[in-house]
């Protein structure tokens, strides 16, 4: 985040969302390019593996998404995508 995003919304405790994907969980939630991500499910999101913990710690779960838009706090619900099951099969000879 700028020094400028930071002064505007008085943290730097956040993520700046740079594109969202039709379809997908923040396209569902309504999140648009340029929100700024402050919480999820009342946890700071600072970098990639707190985003990654509340992946797996509330998949499947409808939970609260507080941001920053446009200068305005706001609070959104986003479901937390499930993590793609995944069945590996033994490799035979």
């Amino acid at each position: 985040m700028t020094a400028e995003e930071v002064q505007a919304i008085g943290t730097n405790k956040a993520g700046v969302v740079e594109f969202v994907i039709r379809g997908s969980a923040a396209y569902d939630a309504d999140l648009i390019k340029g929100d700024v991500i402050l919480t999820i499910a009342g946890k700071d999101i600072t970098n990639r593996e707190k985003m990654d913990q509340v992946k797996t710690d509330y998949a499947g779960q409808a939970v609260p998404l507080e941001l920053v838009r446009n200068g305005k706090r706001m609070t959104l619900q986003i479901t937390v995508p499930k993590a793609p099951v995944v069945t590996l099969k033994e490799k035979t000879k």
